[in-house]
Protein backbone atom coordinates (compact mmCIF):
# COMPACT_ATOMS: atom_id res chain seq x y z
CA UNK A 1 0.00 0.00 0.00
CA UNK A 2 1.08 3.57 -0.72
CA UNK A 3 -0.57 6.96 -0.61
CA UNK A 4 -0.52 9.76 -3.12
CA UNK A 5 -2.48 12.28 -5.15
CA UNK A 6 -2.33 15.15 -2.66
CA UNK A 7 -1.19 18.61 -3.64
CA UNK A 8 -1.09 21.85 -1.67
CA UNK A 9 -3.04 22.97 0.29
CA UNK A 10 -3.68 19.29 1.12
CA UNK A 11 -0.94 16.95 2.34
CA UNK A 12 -0.19 14.14 4.63
CA UNK A 13 0.70 15.64 7.97
CA UNK A 14 4.23 16.09 8.95
CA UNK A 15 6.69 16.13 6.08
CA UNK A 16 3.93 15.21 3.65
CA UNK A 17 4.62 11.54 3.40
CA UNK A 18 2.09 8.70 3.67
CA UNK A 19 0.40 7.95 6.10
CA UNK A 20 0.90 11.30 7.95
CA UNK A 21 2.40 11.83 11.34
CA UNK A 22 -0.38 10.19 13.26
CA UNK A 23 -1.49 7.71 10.55
CA UNK A 24 -0.85 3.98 11.14
CA UNK A 25 -1.41 2.52 7.71
CA UNK A 26 1.54 0.69 6.32
CA UNK A 27 2.36 -1.29 3.18
CA UNK A 28 -0.05 -4.14 4.02
CA UNK A 29 -3.52 -4.30 5.41
CA UNK A 30 -4.93 -7.67 6.49
CA UNK A 31 -8.44 -8.74 5.51
CA UNK A 32 -11.11 -7.08 7.65
CA UNK A 33 -8.47 -4.90 9.22
CA UNK A 34 -8.35 -1.09 9.15
CA UNK A 35 -5.77 1.61 9.58
CA UNK A 36 -5.63 5.40 9.51
CA UNK A 37 -4.03 8.09 7.47
CA UNK A 38 -3.74 11.77 8.53
CA UNK A 39 -4.29 14.47 5.93
CA UNK A 40 -3.86 18.16 6.63
CA UNK A 41 -5.63 21.08 4.92
CA UNK A 42 -3.34 24.11 4.98
CA UNK A 43 -5.02 26.73 2.81
CA UNK A 44 -3.03 29.67 1.56
CA UNK A 45 -5.85 31.07 -0.48
CA UNK A 46 -9.32 32.13 0.44
CA UNK A 47 -12.08 30.06 -1.07
CA UNK A 48 -13.12 26.46 -1.89
CA UNK A 49 -10.32 24.05 -2.70
CA UNK A 50 -10.56 20.29 -3.66
CA UNK A 51 -8.27 17.30 -4.05
CA UNK A 52 -8.32 13.48 -4.02
CA UNK A 53 -6.65 11.11 -1.62
CA UNK A 54 -5.30 8.14 -3.60
CA UNK A 55 -4.31 4.80 -1.98
CA UNK A 56 -2.45 2.49 -4.28
CA UNK A 57 -2.46 -1.23 -3.47
CA UNK A 58 -2.27 -4.74 -4.95
CA UNK A 59 -5.53 -6.59 -4.54
CA UNK A 60 -3.85 -9.98 -4.90
CA UNK A 61 -4.09 -10.15 -8.60
CA UNK A 62 -3.53 -6.69 -9.98
CA UNK A 63 -2.60 -3.16 -8.95
CA UNK A 64 -5.59 -1.09 -7.88
CA UNK A 65 -6.31 2.20 -6.06
CA UNK A 66 -8.90 3.59 -3.69
CA UNK A 67 -9.79 7.31 -4.02
CA UNK A 68 -11.46 9.78 -1.71
CA UNK A 69 -12.40 13.28 -2.84
CA UNK A 70 -11.73 15.95 -0.26
CA UNK A 71 -12.42 19.66 -0.13
CA UNK A 72 -12.00 22.60 2.19
CA UNK A 73 -12.61 26.30 2.21
CA UNK A 74 -9.76 28.71 2.99
CA UNK A 75 -10.64 31.68 5.19
CA UNK A 76 -8.79 34.66 6.82
CA UNK A 77 -7.82 34.19 10.46
CA UNK A 78 -9.79 35.96 13.16
CA UNK A 79 -8.51 39.54 13.66
CA UNK A 80 -9.82 41.65 16.52
CA UNK A 81 -9.68 45.45 16.20
CA UNK A 82 -10.78 48.31 18.45
CA UNK A 83 -12.85 51.36 17.70
CA UNK A 84 -11.42 53.92 18.18
CA UNK A 85 -8.40 52.40 16.50
CA UNK A 86 -5.65 54.53 18.09
CA UNK A 87 -4.85 55.66 21.61
CA UNK A 88 -8.00 56.84 23.33
CA UNK A 89 -7.66 59.92 25.54
CA UNK A 90 -10.21 60.36 28.31
CA UNK A 91 -9.07 63.97 28.58
CA UNK A 92 -8.80 65.88 31.83
CA UNK A 93 -11.04 64.44 34.51
CA UNK A 94 -11.51 65.36 38.15
CA UNK A 95 -9.92 63.30 40.87
CA UNK A 96 -12.67 61.19 42.38
CA UNK A 97 -14.72 61.12 39.21
CA UNK A 98 -15.51 58.10 37.04
CA UNK A 99 -15.68 58.48 33.27
CA UNK A 100 -16.87 55.59 31.14
CA UNK A 101 -16.23 54.95 27.48
CA UNK A 102 -17.65 52.17 25.37
CA UNK A 103 -15.16 50.58 22.98
CA UNK A 104 -16.28 48.45 20.04
CA UNK A 105 -14.35 45.24 19.29
CA UNK A 106 -14.74 43.97 15.70
CA UNK A 107 -13.58 40.64 14.20
CA UNK A 108 -12.45 41.56 10.71
CA UNK A 109 -11.40 37.96 9.98
CA UNK A 110 -13.55 35.26 8.42
CA UNK A 111 -13.60 32.87 11.29
CA UNK A 112 -14.50 33.21 14.90
CA UNK A 113 -12.07 34.41 17.50
CA UNK A 114 -12.13 32.09 20.45
CA UNK A 115 -10.67 31.93 23.93
CA UNK A 116 -10.87 35.71 24.22
CA UNK A 117 -9.21 36.68 27.50
CA UNK A 118 -8.51 40.13 29.06
CA UNK A 119 -4.81 40.68 29.72
CA UNK A 120 -4.59 44.47 30.24
CA UNK A 121 -5.65 47.37 32.54
CA UNK A 122 -3.09 46.96 35.27
CA UNK A 123 -3.28 50.42 36.92
CA UNK A 124 -5.72 51.62 39.56
CA UNK A 125 -6.83 54.50 37.35
CA UNK A 126 -8.42 52.35 34.62
CA UNK A 127 -10.77 49.41 35.04
CA UNK A 128 -13.72 47.73 33.48
CA UNK A 129 -17.01 49.17 34.60
CA UNK A 130 -18.06 47.19 37.61
CA UNK A 131 -14.54 45.82 38.00
CA UNK A 132 -14.51 42.88 35.56
CA UNK A 133 -14.39 42.23 31.81
CA UNK A 134 -16.35 43.24 29.75
CA UNK A 135 -17.58 46.00 32.11
CA UNK A 136 -21.22 45.59 31.19
CA UNK A 137 -20.44 45.36 27.48
CA UNK A 138 -21.51 42.57 25.12
CA UNK A 139 -18.16 40.87 24.51
CA UNK A 140 -17.54 37.33 25.73
CA UNK A 141 -14.93 34.62 25.07
CA UNK A 142 -15.92 34.12 21.41
CA UNK A 143 -16.59 36.54 18.61
CA UNK A 144 -17.82 35.39 15.22
CA UNK A 145 -15.97 36.46 12.12
CA UNK A 146 -16.94 38.44 9.06
CA UNK A 147 -17.34 41.79 10.82
CA UNK A 148 -19.13 40.73 13.94
CA UNK A 149 -18.61 43.13 16.86
CA UNK A 150 -19.17 43.49 20.56
CA UNK A 151 -18.52 46.13 23.21
CA UNK A 152 -16.50 46.63 26.36
CA UNK A 153 -16.90 49.50 28.82
CA UNK A 154 -13.80 50.91 30.50
CA UNK A 155 -13.78 53.53 33.28
CA UNK A 156 -11.17 56.18 33.99
CA UNK A 157 -11.02 56.84 37.74
CA UNK A 158 -8.11 59.24 38.39
CA UNK A 159 -6.76 59.14 41.92
CA UNK A 160 -3.93 61.65 41.57
CA UNK A 161 -3.19 64.83 39.66
CA UNK A 162 -1.29 64.27 36.44
CA UNK A 163 -1.25 62.00 33.37
CA UNK A 164 -2.18 58.31 33.58
CA UNK A 165 -1.64 55.60 30.96
CA UNK A 166 -2.71 51.98 30.58
CA UNK A 167 -3.51 49.43 27.88
CA UNK A 168 -6.62 47.45 27.02
CA UNK A 169 -5.31 44.05 25.88
CA UNK A 170 -6.87 40.73 24.74
CA UNK A 171 -5.42 37.35 23.90
CA UNK A 172 -7.45 35.09 21.61
CA UNK A 173 -7.19 32.16 19.23
CA UNK A 174 -7.49 33.38 15.67
CA UNK A 175 -8.00 29.97 14.12
CA UNK A 176 -4.30 29.53 13.56
CA UNK A 177 -2.64 30.46 16.81
CA UNK A 178 -3.09 32.44 20.00
CA UNK A 179 -2.49 36.12 19.33
CA UNK A 180 -3.13 39.39 21.17
CA UNK A 181 -4.44 42.85 20.39
CA UNK A 182 -4.20 46.03 22.45
CA UNK A 183 -5.27 49.67 22.60
CA UNK A 184 -3.48 52.32 24.71
CA UNK A 185 -5.66 54.52 26.88
CA UNK A 186 -4.64 57.74 28.57
CA UNK A 187 -6.13 60.43 30.76
CA UNK A 188 -5.14 63.29 33.01
CA UNK A 189 -6.25 63.64 36.60
CA UNK A 190 -6.95 67.14 37.88
CA UNK A 191 -8.43 68.79 40.94
CA UNK A 192 -12.21 69.13 40.81
CA UNK A 193 -13.70 72.43 39.67
CA UNK A 194 -13.79 74.98 42.49
CA UNK A 195 -15.66 78.28 42.24
CA UNK A 196 -14.45 81.25 44.28
CA UNK A 197 -15.00 85.00 44.13
CA UNK A 198 -11.84 86.88 43.21
CA UNK A 199 -13.11 90.47 43.18
CA UNK A 200 -16.13 92.45 44.27
CA UNK A 201 -15.57 91.79 47.95
CA UNK A 202 -12.51 91.97 50.19
CA UNK A 203 -12.43 88.28 51.07
CA UNK A 204 -13.16 85.55 48.48
CA UNK A 205 -14.49 83.38 51.29
CA UNK A 206 -16.49 86.12 53.00
CA UNK A 207 -19.63 85.19 51.06
CA UNK A 208 -21.21 88.60 51.43
CA UNK A 209 -21.82 91.30 48.82
CA UNK A 210 -22.83 94.38 50.80
CA UNK A 211 -24.53 97.26 49.02
CA UNK A 212 -24.42 99.36 52.18
CA UNK A 213 -27.09 102.02 52.58
CA UNK A 214 -28.92 103.00 49.40
CA UNK A 215 -31.53 105.69 48.94
CA UNK A 216 -35.05 104.45 48.46
CA UNK A 217 -35.86 104.76 44.76
CA UNK A 218 -32.25 104.43 43.64
CA UNK A 219 -30.51 101.44 42.06
CA UNK A 220 -26.99 100.16 42.56
CA UNK A 221 -25.03 97.42 40.82
CA UNK A 222 -22.38 95.26 42.47
CA UNK A 223 -20.13 93.24 40.16
CA UNK A 224 -18.68 89.96 41.32
CA UNK A 225 -15.82 88.27 39.48
CA UNK A 226 -15.77 84.53 39.96
CA UNK A 227 -13.05 82.09 38.95
CA UNK A 228 -12.76 78.35 38.58
CA UNK A 229 -9.53 77.58 40.42
CA UNK A 230 -9.95 73.84 39.91
CA UNK A 231 -8.39 71.75 37.18
CA UNK A 232 -11.51 70.79 35.22
CA UNK A 233 -14.44 72.75 33.79
CA UNK A 234 -17.38 73.56 36.03
CA UNK A 235 -20.32 72.15 34.10
CA UNK A 236 -24.09 72.44 34.44
CA UNK A 237 -23.36 76.05 35.43
CA UNK A 238 -26.46 78.04 36.42
CA UNK A 239 -27.31 81.04 38.61
CA UNK A 240 -30.34 81.16 40.89
CA UNK A 241 -31.63 82.29 44.24
CA UNK A 242 -32.15 86.06 43.92
CA UNK A 243 -35.53 87.75 44.09
CA UNK A 244 -36.72 91.38 44.29
CA UNK A 245 -35.28 93.82 45.20
CA UNK A 246 -32.24 91.97 43.81
CA UNK A 247 -31.71 90.61 40.34
CA UNK A 248 -28.89 89.54 38.05
CA UNK A 249 -28.75 92.37 35.55
CA UNK A 250 -25.85 91.07 33.46
CA UNK A 251 -23.36 88.22 33.38
CA UNK A 252 -20.53 86.97 31.22
CA UNK A 253 -20.73 83.51 32.78
CA UNK A 254 -21.77 80.56 30.67
CA UNK A 255 -21.79 76.79 30.77
CA UNK A 256 -19.17 75.47 31.24
CA UNK A 257 -16.73 77.66 33.14
CA UNK A 258 -13.38 76.25 32.14
CA UNK A 259 -10.53 75.59 34.54
CA UNK A 260 -8.74 78.83 35.36
CA UNK A 261 -11.38 80.93 33.60
CA UNK A 262 -13.19 83.89 35.13
CA UNK A 263 -16.50 85.59 34.48
CA UNK A 264 -18.56 88.39 36.00
CA UNK A 265 -21.99 88.64 37.57
CA UNK A 266 -23.72 92.03 37.96
CA UNK A 267 -26.20 92.08 40.85
CA UNK A 268 -28.59 95.06 40.89
CA UNK A 269 -30.23 96.29 44.08
CA UNK A 270 -33.41 98.30 43.44
CA UNK A 271 -35.23 98.66 46.77
CA UNK A 272 -38.92 99.45 46.70
CA UNK A 273 -39.22 99.74 50.47
CA UNK A 274 -37.04 101.04 53.27
CA UNK A 275 -35.21 98.80 55.67
CA UNK A 276 -32.66 95.98 55.42
CA UNK A 277 -32.86 93.45 52.58
CA UNK A 278 -30.90 90.21 52.42
CA UNK A 279 -30.80 87.40 49.89
CA UNK A 280 -28.50 84.66 48.62
CA UNK A 281 -27.05 84.15 45.15
CA UNK A 282 -26.64 80.46 44.28
CA UNK A 283 -24.00 79.36 41.79
CA UNK A 284 -24.88 75.80 40.80
CA UNK A 285 -22.34 73.63 39.01
CA UNK A 286 -20.85 70.16 38.72
CA UNK A 287 -17.23 70.04 39.81
CA UNK A 288 -16.49 66.98 37.71
CA UNK A 289 -17.37 64.64 40.56
CA UNK A 290 -20.71 65.80 41.90
CA UNK A 291 -23.17 68.68 41.97
CA UNK A 292 -22.05 71.70 43.98
CA UNK A 293 -23.69 74.92 45.19
CA UNK A 294 -21.63 78.03 45.92
CA UNK A 295 -23.60 80.69 47.82
CA UNK A 296 -22.96 84.42 47.99
CA UNK A 297 -24.98 86.44 50.47
CA UNK A 298 -26.17 89.87 49.39
CA UNK A 299 -27.26 92.60 51.77
CA UNK A 300 -28.46 96.17 51.48
CA UNK A 301 -30.31 98.73 53.50
CA UNK A 302 -32.72 101.19 51.90
CA UNK A 303 -33.13 104.56 53.58
CA UNK A 304 -34.68 107.93 52.83
CA UNK A 305 -32.80 109.97 50.21
CA UNK A 306 -30.41 112.62 51.43
CA UNK A 307 -32.20 115.87 52.38
CA UNK A 308 -30.11 118.99 52.85
CA UNK A 309 -31.32 122.03 54.74
CA UNK A 310 -29.72 125.47 55.06
CA UNK A 311 -29.93 127.31 58.36
CA UNK A 312 -31.60 130.71 58.89
CA UNK A 313 -34.99 132.11 57.92
CA UNK A 314 -35.96 132.83 54.34
CA UNK A 315 -34.51 135.16 53.21
CA UNK A 316 -31.51 135.71 55.41
CA UNK A 317 -30.94 139.45 55.96
CA UNK A 318 -27.35 140.65 56.36
CA UNK A 319 -28.76 143.97 57.57
CA UNK A 320 -27.31 147.33 56.63
CA UNK A 321 -23.65 147.19 55.68
CA UNK A 322 -21.50 150.18 54.73
CA UNK A 323 -19.96 150.40 51.31
CA UNK A 324 -16.46 149.00 51.44
CA UNK A 325 -17.22 146.66 54.33
CA UNK A 326 -17.41 142.86 54.14
CA UNK A 327 -19.77 141.01 56.46
CA UNK A 328 -19.51 137.19 56.59
CA UNK A 329 -22.20 134.79 57.76
CA UNK A 330 -21.84 131.10 58.54
CA UNK A 331 -24.66 128.94 57.16
CA UNK A 332 -25.05 125.41 58.50
CA UNK A 333 -25.88 122.69 55.98
CA UNK A 334 -27.50 119.63 57.56
CA UNK A 335 -28.35 116.26 56.02
CA UNK A 336 -31.64 115.11 57.56
CA UNK A 337 -32.00 112.16 55.15
CA UNK A 338 -30.96 108.55 55.57
CA UNK A 339 -28.06 108.35 53.12
CA UNK A 340 -25.03 110.45 52.36
CA UNK A 341 -25.41 113.44 50.07
CA UNK A 342 -22.74 113.38 47.39
CA UNK A 343 -21.45 115.66 44.65
CA UNK A 344 -22.00 118.73 46.81
CA UNK A 345 -21.14 122.01 45.10
CA UNK A 346 -21.97 125.64 45.63
CA UNK A 347 -23.98 127.70 43.16
CA UNK A 348 -25.94 130.94 43.06
CA UNK A 349 -24.31 134.18 44.30
CA UNK A 350 -24.40 135.69 40.84
CA UNK A 351 -24.26 139.34 41.89
CA UNK A 352 -21.09 141.18 42.87
CA UNK A 353 -22.63 142.04 46.24
CA UNK A 354 -22.44 138.46 47.60
CA UNK A 355 -19.68 135.85 47.41
CA UNK A 356 -18.24 132.81 49.13
CA UNK A 357 -15.85 133.94 51.82
CA UNK A 358 -12.52 135.39 50.65
CA UNK A 359 -11.88 133.18 47.63
CA UNK A 360 -15.28 133.38 46.03
CA UNK A 361 -15.25 129.58 45.90
CA UNK A 362 -17.45 127.07 47.74
CA UNK A 363 -17.51 126.59 50.73
CA UNK A 364 -15.66 129.78 51.64
CA UNK A 365 -12.19 129.92 53.14
CA UNK A 366 -13.33 128.81 56.61
CA UNK A 367 -16.30 126.68 55.51
CA UNK A 368 -16.17 122.96 56.32
CA UNK A 369 -18.41 121.48 53.63
CA UNK A 370 -16.86 119.25 50.99
CA UNK A 371 -18.14 116.99 48.22
CA UNK A 372 -20.13 114.67 50.48
CA UNK A 373 -22.12 114.86 53.70
CA UNK A 374 -23.06 111.72 55.66
CA UNK A 375 -26.60 111.18 56.89
CA UNK A 376 -27.25 113.09 60.11
CA UNK A 377 -24.13 115.24 59.72
CA UNK A 378 -23.70 118.94 59.16
CA UNK A 379 -21.09 121.28 57.72
CA UNK A 380 -20.75 125.00 57.07
CA UNK A 381 -20.47 127.40 54.17
CA UNK A 382 -19.51 131.04 54.69
CA UNK A 383 -21.04 133.78 52.53
CA UNK A 384 -19.96 137.44 52.54
CA UNK A 385 -22.07 140.53 51.84
CA UNK A 386 -19.96 143.33 50.33
CA UNK A 387 -22.33 145.91 48.85
CA UNK A 388 -21.03 147.75 45.84
CA UNK A 389 -23.62 150.55 46.01
CA UNK A 390 -26.27 151.83 48.35
CA UNK A 391 -29.69 150.27 48.41
CA UNK A 392 -31.26 146.85 48.92
CA UNK A 393 -29.42 143.88 47.39
CA UNK A 394 -30.54 140.28 46.96
CA UNK A 395 -29.15 136.96 45.74
CA UNK A 396 -29.53 133.22 46.32
CA UNK A 397 -27.24 130.68 47.97
CA UNK A 398 -27.70 127.30 46.25
CA UNK A 399 -26.17 123.95 47.19
CA UNK A 400 -26.34 121.31 44.46
CA UNK A 401 -26.07 117.66 45.50
CA UNK A 402 -27.01 114.08 44.66
CA UNK A 403 -29.53 112.71 47.13
CA UNK A 404 -28.78 109.09 46.26
CA UNK A 405 -31.52 108.97 43.65
CA UNK A 406 -30.58 111.89 41.44
CA UNK A 407 -29.37 115.46 41.25
CA UNK A 408 -31.23 118.05 43.32
CA UNK A 409 -30.53 121.30 45.18
CA UNK A 410 -31.45 123.41 48.18
CA UNK A 411 -31.45 127.23 48.29
CA UNK A 412 -31.58 130.12 50.72
CA UNK A 413 -32.51 133.64 49.67
CA UNK A 414 -30.14 136.41 50.73
CA UNK A 415 -30.76 140.12 51.20
CA UNK A 416 -28.87 143.08 52.56
CA UNK A 417 -28.74 146.85 52.33
CA UNK A 418 -25.75 148.85 51.21
CA UNK A 419 -25.28 152.22 52.91
CA UNK A 420 -22.70 154.97 53.21
CA UNK A 421 -20.24 154.48 56.07
CA UNK A 422 -20.85 156.25 59.36
CA UNK A 423 -19.66 159.90 59.40
CA UNK A 424 -19.42 161.74 62.72
CA UNK A 425 -19.55 165.52 62.77
CA UNK A 426 -18.81 167.81 65.74
CA UNK A 427 -20.77 171.03 66.15
CA UNK A 428 -19.28 174.52 66.48
CA UNK A 429 -16.92 174.37 63.58
CA UNK A 430 -14.59 175.07 62.13
CA UNK A 431 -13.13 175.86 65.57
CA UNK A 432 -14.63 176.78 68.86
CA UNK A 433 -13.42 179.73 71.01
CA UNK A 434 -14.27 179.67 74.69
CA UNK A 435 -13.39 183.38 74.87
CA UNK A 436 -11.93 184.66 78.14
CA UNK A 437 -12.51 183.15 81.53
CA UNK A 438 -11.27 184.14 84.95
CA UNK A 439 -8.30 182.44 86.41
CA UNK A 440 -9.41 179.54 88.65
CA UNK A 441 -12.83 179.68 87.04
CA UNK A 442 -14.25 177.32 84.36
CA UNK A 443 -16.58 177.30 81.44
CA UNK A 444 -18.46 174.22 80.13
CA UNK A 445 -19.53 173.87 76.52
CA UNK A 446 -21.84 171.30 74.98
CA UNK A 447 -20.66 169.86 71.65
CA UNK A 448 -23.20 167.96 69.59
CA UNK A 449 -21.96 164.82 67.79
CA UNK A 450 -24.02 163.89 64.70
CA UNK A 451 -23.83 160.67 62.58
CA UNK A 452 -24.33 161.82 59.01
CA UNK A 453 -23.68 158.34 57.51
CA UNK A 454 -25.98 155.41 56.74
CA UNK A 455 -24.77 152.92 59.39
CA UNK A 456 -24.02 152.99 63.09
CA UNK A 457 -20.76 154.47 64.24
CA UNK A 458 -19.20 152.03 66.67
CA UNK A 459 -16.25 151.91 69.04
CA UNK A 460 -16.69 155.61 69.80
CA UNK A 461 -14.02 156.77 72.21
CA UNK A 462 -12.38 160.12 73.05
CA UNK A 463 -8.74 161.02 72.58
CA UNK A 464 -7.18 162.49 75.69
CA UNK A 465 -6.62 166.24 75.60
CA UNK A 466 -3.01 167.32 75.27
CA UNK A 467 -3.32 170.14 77.82
CA UNK A 468 -4.68 170.30 81.33
CA UNK A 469 -6.81 173.35 80.61
CA UNK A 470 -9.36 171.24 78.68
CA UNK A 471 -11.14 168.13 79.90
CA UNK A 472 -14.53 166.53 79.96
CA UNK A 473 -16.74 168.10 82.56
CA UNK A 474 -16.44 166.03 85.67
CA UNK A 475 -13.21 164.44 84.41
CA UNK A 476 -14.52 161.65 82.13
CA UNK A 477 -16.22 161.16 78.75
CA UNK A 478 -18.86 162.28 77.82
CA UNK A 479 -18.75 164.93 80.56
CA UNK A 480 -21.39 165.84 83.12
CA UNK A 481 -24.65 166.28 81.29
CA UNK A 482 -23.33 164.53 78.14
CA UNK A 483 -25.13 161.48 76.69
CA UNK A 484 -22.81 160.07 74.03
CA UNK A 485 -21.79 156.44 74.36
CA UNK A 486 -19.70 154.00 72.31
CA UNK A 487 -22.26 153.69 69.49
CA UNK A 488 -24.26 156.26 67.57
CA UNK A 489 -26.97 155.19 65.19
CA UNK A 490 -27.18 156.49 61.65
CA UNK A 491 -28.89 159.91 61.62
CA UNK A 492 -28.72 160.25 65.40
CA UNK A 493 -26.87 162.79 67.56
CA UNK A 494 -25.61 163.05 71.12
CA UNK A 495 -23.83 165.55 73.37
CA UNK A 496 -20.47 165.76 75.05
CA UNK A 497 -19.52 168.46 77.59
CA UNK A 498 -15.98 169.91 77.60
CA UNK A 499 -14.74 172.18 80.38
CA UNK A 500 -12.15 174.99 80.00
CA UNK A 501 -10.32 176.05 83.20
CA UNK A 502 -6.88 177.15 84.41
CA UNK A 503 -5.07 178.47 87.47
CA UNK A 504 -2.77 180.58 85.37
CA UNK A 505 -3.37 183.31 82.91
CA UNK A 506 -2.67 182.75 79.27
CA UNK A 507 -3.94 181.80 75.85
CA UNK A 508 -4.65 178.08 75.50
CA UNK A 509 -5.65 175.73 72.65
CA UNK A 510 -6.28 172.00 72.16
CA UNK A 511 -8.26 169.58 69.98
CA UNK A 512 -11.41 167.71 70.83
CA UNK A 513 -11.05 164.36 68.96
CA UNK A 514 -13.46 161.46 68.84
CA UNK A 515 -12.31 158.11 67.35
CA UNK A 516 -14.86 155.67 65.91
CA UNK A 517 -15.37 152.87 63.40
CA UNK A 518 -17.43 153.86 60.39
CA UNK A 519 -18.39 150.27 59.63
CA UNK A 520 -15.39 149.80 57.38
CA UNK A 521 -12.37 151.14 59.20
CA UNK A 522 -11.22 153.35 62.06
CA UNK A 523 -11.99 157.04 61.63
CA UNK A 524 -11.93 160.21 63.74
CA UNK A 525 -13.79 163.51 64.04
CA UNK A 526 -12.10 166.55 65.63
CA UNK A 527 -12.73 170.15 66.55
CA UNK A 528 -10.02 172.72 67.40
CA UNK A 529 -10.83 174.57 70.65
CA UNK A 530 -9.20 177.48 72.44
CA UNK A 531 -9.64 180.21 75.10
CA UNK A 532 -7.99 182.90 77.22
CA UNK A 533 -7.51 182.87 80.98
CA UNK A 534 -7.16 186.30 82.66
CA UNK A 535 -7.46 187.88 86.06
CA UNK A 536 -10.84 187.64 87.70
CA UNK A 537 -13.05 190.72 87.61
CA UNK A 538 -11.98 193.40 90.27
CA UNK A 539 -14.21 196.41 91.03
CA UNK A 540 -12.77 199.66 92.49
CA UNK A 541 -14.47 202.94 93.56
CA UNK A 542 -13.44 206.49 92.91
CA UNK A 543 -13.32 208.40 95.15
CA UNK A 544 -12.68 205.91 97.76
CA UNK A 545 -13.73 206.68 100.30
CA UNK A 546 -16.52 209.16 99.39
CA UNK A 547 -17.14 211.83 102.02
CA UNK A 548 -20.55 213.51 101.94
CA UNK A 549 -19.62 215.99 104.60
CA UNK A 550 -22.33 217.33 106.92
CA UNK A 551 -25.80 217.22 105.47
CA UNK A 552 -28.89 218.68 107.18
CA UNK A 553 -31.59 216.38 108.22
CA UNK A 554 -34.31 216.31 105.67
CA UNK A 555 -32.06 217.39 102.86
CA UNK A 556 -30.36 215.33 100.14
CA UNK A 557 -26.71 215.27 99.15
CA UNK A 558 -25.87 213.51 95.88
CA UNK A 559 -22.40 212.33 95.04
CA UNK A 560 -21.20 210.44 91.92
CA UNK A 561 -19.03 207.43 92.67
CA UNK A 562 -17.19 205.73 89.78
CA UNK A 563 -17.02 201.94 89.80
CA UNK A 564 -14.11 200.52 87.77
CA UNK A 565 -13.47 196.79 86.83
CA UNK A 566 -9.75 196.45 86.90
CA UNK A 567 -9.86 192.61 86.30
CA UNK A 568 -9.65 190.68 82.99
CA UNK A 569 -13.18 189.43 82.77
CA UNK A 570 -16.55 190.92 83.12
CA UNK A 571 -17.90 191.29 86.57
Amino acid sequence: MAGGGLASPFKFTGAGGYPGVNGNCGATLAPSASCTIEVAFEPTLVGLQTDTIEIYYNNGSTTDQANRDIQGTGATPATLTFTPASTYDYGVQAIGSSTQFTFTVTNTGSISATSITDTGLSSANFQYAGGTYPGGGTCGTTLAGSGASCTIIVEYNPTTVGPHNDTISFSYFNGVSTVSTSLPVTGTGANPANIIITSGEPDPYDFQADFGILAFGATATHQLTIQNIGGVPATAFTLSGLSAPYNISATTCGDPLNAGASCTIDITYAPTSTGPHTDTLQINYNNGVSAQVFTEGVAGNAAAPAQLTISEVEPYDFGTVPLGAIVPHVFTIQNTGGVAATSLSGAGLTSSDFRYESTGSYPGSTGTCSGSLPAGSSCTVVVEFLPQSTGTKSDTLTINYDDGVGATSVSRGLTGTGANPALLSLSDGPSYDYGSIARNGYLDHIFTVSNLGGVDATSISPVAFSSTEFDFAGGSYPGLGGNCGSTLAAGASCDIVVRFSSSTNGVFSDTLQINYNDGVSAQSASRPIGGVVTDPALLTYTPNPQDYGTVARGSTSVATIQVDNTGGVSA
